[in-house]
């Protein structure tokens, strides 16, 4: 993931594994906790953003949960830059469960 805060100016790149459920006790709390107006999102039998000749009526898929995935993102690295005028700082973060260790980098 790269994120950029041009106010700060703070560049993040981060890294680790990611995860899609489908199925399972972390997406059936997730799909349980979502407001069942937002439910009808997940309703569509067409792909969002697909043309439509008219205005799409009310959403009718079956079974909308079958369009709903949970995305988790574990994130083991962290990479920081703070640019400036005068110089650049950089530092990488790593974590290996319960520690974290950083350390300036070159940038």
């Amino acid at each position: 993931l790269l994120a950029w805060e041009p106010r700060a100016p703070v560049q993040l790149r981060l890294a680790g594994r990611v995860a899609v459920l489908a199925d399972g006790p972390v997406w059936q709390a997730a799909w349980d906790a979502m407001p069942i107006g937002s439910r009808l999102d997940y309703a569509q039998t067409d792909p969002p953003g697909t043309p439509a000749a008219a205005p799409p009526g009310e959403p009718s898929h079956p079974e909308p949960e079958r369009n709903f995935a949970v995305i988790l993102v574990t994130i083991d690295r962290l990479d920081w830059l703070r640019l400036a005028r005068e110089t650049h700082r950089r530092a990488g973060f790593t974590w290996d469960g319960d520690m974290v260790r950083g350390t300036w980098l070159v940038r």
